[in-house]
């Protein structure tokens, strides 16, 4: 393929059936919100109802551009883990099996390439997670180091976290929003915490969800650790105002802090938990057993793959770069699209549930009304970005 992507010169639909237009439900443009506000110990809490008060909205897609490798045919992508997008609307995305970021201009146009395998300045071991800051740099974390770079790829400054991390969010009032999976003899979960970009760390948030499967023989520990889709996870997305918004999936809420890293609010859905049904339980285990039994035992399988008390409200949070929240929700494995449709309810900067959001897939990315998907091709294992722009997004409320 001669050019690094392709512009649609068509504005085509995505997919038959997702059309313009908004779907009220029952609840038109001036629904009045059935929620409530209220303060508790400082923090403003605010409590959703379970439907959304503006309905239900299918967005319209066309794909604007498909970014398949670097400079070159074959600078080709190996694993892009996350992007980000700049203030002129520049696209980042880092490469973390080839150590690098990838800078790209609003159209797909390539740009540069910087970083690499190492250890020296600049180098990376185990990237993880990039995001744009206020300070108008780039972030990119890398275990438990952050890297400072300039939009052309410049190393700015390196730092130290106190513990390691696999994603993050800058604070528009200095220091980061980290989360990553922690550990103990016999659990795993998930921790949030707040760097002050110094040495302060403060721990927001702490569940320990897991059982750790070992087997001992001899000398020799191994440790058995699975992960399927109604494992709840921690999600993480950046907010209104410089702030982060996060949230742990096994309950409908949200925490929200502020650019200076001090909880603000906190977001609650009144919506019942789902029970997970056996013939859900038996489809997740079979697909695992299928991949899994000819290395593990079945003592062992049986034993590794662990529910939760009921399905997951969410898996991720994306903020669109207008202060507003996607949450995206997890779906039934008996009754998913099996083309990978997805569900999204929008949050308002304030926090009220506006609608619920239908996509023909789930972005990876969104800023002010285009989508970034990382798309791997089923037949072939090759990697791209493909940019679309979401033709009724002033449909979407505030």
């Amino acid at each position: 393929m001669s050019n690094i992507f392709r512009v649609m010169g068509v504005a085509l639909a995505i997919a038959i059936g997702w059309r313009m237009g908004l779907v009220a439900d029952g609840q038109g443009k001036d629904a009045k919100w059935a929620g409530e506000r209220s303060k508790e110990n400082g923090v403003e809490v605010v409590r959703n109802p379970a439907a959304p008060q503006f309905g239900v909205e299918k967005l319209n897609l066309r794909e604007t551009a498909a970014i398949y490798h670097g400079e070159s045919e074959q600078d080709v992508f190996q694993r892009i883990e996350a992007m980000a997008v700049a203030p002129d609307n520049s696209l980042y995305a880092l490469d973390a099996r080839q150590c690098a970021v990838y800078r790209f201009d609003g159209n797909g146009t390539f740009k540069g390439r910087f970083g690499k395998k190492g250890e020296g300045p600049g180098d990376f071991k185990y990237p993880s997670d990039l995001a744009w800051g206020d300070n108008d740099c780039l972030h990119v974390l890398d275990d438990a180091i952050i890297s400072n770079f300039s939009p052309g790829g410049d190393l700015l400054e390196q730092f130290k976290l106190p513990s390691r991390a696999d994603v993050f969010c800058p604070l528009s009032g200095g220091g980061f929003i980290m989360s990553g999976m922690v550990f103990t003899e016999k659990d795993s979960g998930f921790a949030v915490a707040h760097h002050d970009g110094q040495d302060g760390k403060k721990e927001l948030f702490r569940v320990m969800n897991k059982k750790i499967i070992m087997r001992q023989s001899g000398k020799k520990r191994t440790t058995y650790f699975v992960d399927h889709v109604y494992e709840p996870q921690l999600a993480l997305a950046r907010a209104a105002d410089g702030g982060c918004a996060f949230g742990y999936g096994a309950e409908y809420a949200m925490q929200v802090v502020d650019g200076s890293g001090i909880l603000r609010r906190r977001i609650i859905v009144a919506e019942k938990p789902i029970k997970i049904a056996d013939a859900e339980k038996k489809n997740i285990y079979d697909h695992l057993a299928a991949r899994l039994e000819a290395k593990w035992s079945k003592a062992v399988l049986q034993e590794a793959v662990q529910f939760p008390a009921h399905r997951p409200f969410f898996n991720r949070i994306l903020a669109d770069g207008q202060g507003r929240l996607f949450v995206f929700r997890v779906e039934s494995v008996l009754t998913a699209d099996k083309n990978g449709a997805a569900r999204a309810d929008l949050f308002g900067r304030d926090g009220r549930f506006l609608q619920e959001v239908r996509l023909p897939f789930a972005p990876d990315l969104i800023h002010r009304g285009t989508l970034y998907r990382i798309h791997e091709d089923p037949e072939t294992g090759d990697i791209a970005i493909r940019l679309y722009r979401v033709l009724n997004w002033t449909q979407l409320k505030e």
